[in-house]
């Protein structure tokens, strides 16, 4: 199991992203939380099986439809189990 801090950068505000991050998250059973930051990234803390949590920064890239993605950041931490039991949005 691992703990993934993920910092995106870009036109990811205001277009409905941490939105569709709690959803792609949730289809696939990975645990944490989302967050708009004050320089306009997004900032995510995802925990879950480490298959899993590699398709979900590749979905975070390609699939929102109005996202202009210029950097993803991704630190990978192994754990032993999750701090989370769902995954949200926080503020």
């Amino acid at each position: 199991m691992f703990s993934y801090h993920i910092m995106v950068s870009g036109q990811v505000q205001g277009i409905g992203y941490r939105y569709f991050v709690e959803r792609e998250a949730r289809k696939i059973k990975i645990t944490g939380w989302v967050r708009n930051l004050d320089n306009s990234d997004v900032e995510i803390l995802a925990e879950g099986e480490e298959i899993f949590l590699e398709d979900f920064v590749n979905t975070l890239q390609t699939k929102h439809s109005y996202a202009i993605i210029n950097d993803i950041k991704v630190s990978k931490t192994k754990i032993e189990k999750t701090d989370y039991s769902d995954f949200k949005i926080t503020f």
